[in-house]
Order: structure tokens, then sequence, then C-alpha cells
């Protein structure tokens, strides 16, 4: 089983946006920046400048995704679970492990994963309860979690990710109340926990989710549904 050690370099460098045909692929960075930068409806490169990366840049990069790649072969196709090492790929931006047939926990490692700004975990058979350590994914935009089995509460600690934009965990075997904590999102705009067997009411915080613009919980286990 590969693990990195303390020499390995910990950045893999992706840049801020990329075409929506690709948004599942793995890009190697050889420039940075747009060689153009005069469009009026494209704000994201206006403070900065065009460059091309340094060779031993790009080399570093294709090094660190052979490191990545063995990593899922080695554990992955070996237990069919996720492998804990995957938390120590700490410059790693998106995780896109959907539609398997991963089983097993979820690593509380995953928490370790500072610059992830994408999780895509759902479609597996993953069980066990959602791990609070995932609260701590401080870039995270997107967690995907659901059409999966998994169990327990929700965790309030998700309601720390206040860079989160979507959460899906619906269709999984959730149980309890949510979690007041998510009414912290400020910038979380689609939330999905239909599908599970929530019961309680339905926090009077979730009035305070200001860019919310989709929120889909379905049937609880209870009728006391106030607000």
């Amino acid at each position: 089983m590969k693990k990195f050690s303390q020499e390995d370099p910990p950045v893999f460098e992706q840049g801020p946006i990329r075409p929506p045909s690709e948004a599942y692929s793995l890009l190697i960075r050889v420039t940075r920046n747009c060689p153009w930068n005069h469009c009026s409806f494209c704000p994201v490169y206006k403070q900065a400048m065009f460059s091309i990366r340094p060779v031993a840049h790009v080399k570093n990069d294709i090094d660190l995704v052979h490191k990545y790649v063995d990593i899922l072969r080695d554990n992955i196709d070996g237990t069919g679970g996720i492998p804990p090492e995957l938390g120590s790929l700490l410059g790693l931006e998106s995780l896109f492990l959907f539609d398997n047939q991963l089983s097993g926990d979820i690593p509380p490692e995953l928490g370790d994963l500072a610059s992830a700004r994408a999780i895509y975990l759902n479609g597996n058979q993953l069980s066990g309860a959602i791990p609070p350590e995932l609260g701590d994914l401080l870039s995270i935009e997107d967690l995907f979690l659901y059409s999966n089995q998994l169990t327990g509460s929700i965790p309030p600690e998700l309601g720390d990710l206040l860079t989160l934009q979507y959460l899906y965990l619906n269709d999984n075997q959730l149980t309890g109340s949510i979690p007041s904590n998510l009414g912290y999102l400020d910038n979380l705009q689609r939330l999905l926990l239909n599908g599970n067997q929530l019961s309680g009411v339905i926090p009077r915080q979730l009035g305070n989710l200001s860019s919310l613009l989709y929120l889909q919980i379905g049937k609880f286990l209870r009728q006391d549904l106030s607000l």
C-alpha cells in the first residue's frame, strides 16, 4: 500500500475554470491565465498576467498524478473501499469516485484534504456515518454523498463549511434532525436531503441561506415539519 513521504511535493496545480466537457478529466496545467483577457463577460483573469509554467513544475505535476493513480489502483481495486491514504494528498482539489461499487465507511482522513474544492462519492455502496471530520474541508464547494447507504445523523460540523455551494445527501438512510448549523452556510446554493429518514422540525436557521436556489427535503419520518 503506497503512501506519500514528507519529501513528496504536495501541490498539484489546477486552473480556476475548465470547460464543462472536461469537468471529470485530469488536466495538466501548462499555462497560467488567459493570453487574450479582453472579454467583457469574463472577470476570472482580469487581475492576472498570462504566463507559461516552468517545465520543472509541469514535470512535478505529472509525477504527482502518477502517484495519485498508483494509490487508487493499488487500494481501491483490491479492497472495494476508499483508502484512507487519499487523505495524504494535500494538494488534491477534486476527488471524483462516483458511480462505482465502493463499499465500507467514508474515511475520516478525507477531512485532511484542505485544498479540495469538490468531492463526489455519490452512486456507490458506502455505509456507516458521515465523518464529522468532513467539517474540516474549509475549501470545499461541492460535496456529493447521495445515493449510498449512509446511516446516522447529519454531522453539525458540516455547518463549518462556509465555502460550500452544493450539498447533496439525498437517497441514503440518514436519521435524526437537520442541524441548525446548516443555516450558517451563506454560499450554499443547493441542498438536497430527500430520500432519508429524517425527523424533527425544519430549523428556522435555514431561512438565513440567502444564496440558496434549490432546497429538497422530501418526507420526514414524523409529520412535525413546522418552521
